[in-house]
């Protein structure tokens, strides 16, 4: 017996995307629409609720960004504001790390 080809799995869900999307819509347990289509799928349970987590209940692409405008996390104001833009970056030296050395050593 041949083993399957890695990605065989989620070719043949991909292949009943909209049957098993409508199933879902209509109120269907996942655990009945495995049980339909999971010997023609060749998946676990586990991943066939993996790909439709995925593919079946994702959000639309791009709709986070319509819908909020990035934020800096720290401030809250909007990221391409100049007040954040122009903050300097304060740097504190290590305590533990002195970069000169003794005057009266030499360093070669």
């Amino acid at each position: 017996m041949e083993k399957p080809r890695l990605g065989a799995g989620r070719v043949a869900f991909l292949a009943h995307l909209e049957t098993i999307r409508k199933e879902v819509e209509a109120g269907w347990t996942m655990q009945a629409v495995y049980d339909t289509h999971g010997p023609k799928l060749g998946i676990t349970y586990s991943q066939f609720t993996r790909y439709v987590a995925r593919f079946v209940k994702e959000k639309p692409p791009g709709r986070l960004q319509a819908e909020k405008e990035p934020s800096n996390v720290l401030t809250g104001q909007p990221a391409h504001s100049p007040e954040v833009l122009e903050t300097p970056m304060k740097s504190k030296p290590h305590p533990l790390f002195e970069a000169t050395p003794p005057p009266d050593q030499e360093l070669f």
